[in-house]
This record gives C-alpha cells, sequence and structure tokens, in this order.
C-alpha cells in the first residue's frame, strides 16, 4: 500500500535528516496515458490522497496540481506536474517549492 511506503519514509527521514515536505509524482498528463505505465507517479500520490482524504487542485503558476496531506503527524504536500516528462519540470517544481516554503 501507498501509505505503508510513505510511513516509512516519514519514520525514517524524521530519525536522520529535515522531515519531507514535498513528493512530486511524476507522469504524463492526458487520459491516453492515465493507463500506462508512465504514470507510476501519478498513481502514487492519487492514492496517498485518497487514503488521507485530500483533493488536487490545479495551480496553473505552478504549471501543476497540488494536494496538502497530513501523514505521520508531517504535513506533506504532493504535486502533479502538467507537462510531459520529457519537458523540464525542474524549473516549475523550484519555484513552486519556494513559494509554498515547502
Amino acid at each position: 500500500r501507498a501509505s505503508f511506503f510513505f510511513f516509512f519514509l516519514i519514520r525514517r527521514d524524521n530519525r536522520f535528516m529535515n522531515p519531507i515536505k514535498l513528493i512530486v509524482g511524476l507522469g504524463n498528463p492526458g487520459n491516453e496515458y492515465r493507463d500506462t505505465r508512465h504514470n507510476a507517479g501519478f498513481w502514487w500520490v492519487d492514492q496517498l490522497a485518497a487514503e488521507t482524504g485530500a483533493r488536487f487542485n490545479r495551480e496553473s503558476k505552478f504549471g501543476a496540481e497540488t494536494a496538502r496531506v497530513n501523514k505521520a503527524g508531517c504535513d506533506v504536500w504532493l504535486l502533479k506536474p502538467l507537462s510531459y516528462m520529457n519537458e523540464s519540470v525542474q524549473p516549475r517544481v523550484f519555484t513552486a517549492s519556494k513559494r509554498k516554503k515547502f
């Protein structure tokens, strides 16, 4: 389950480093890619959001959908970039991390 792996990351991270603040699930937007292996990152963050009752909201300024979840006592942002995998998403993710103060 997605939540078990997520809990493991949070517990491990809290012991040795700063808590995880942002998880980026990579994938390709659009229905033609929804059920392909290229969207495994989207599936994982969708599952985490569903397990916590969070909903994704489109944030055009970041070129992504975001959701905020609280798991294992930690607030974590989930981000799904709306650009294709073969396009660079790094600048938008960096911008999102600075504006949201991840």
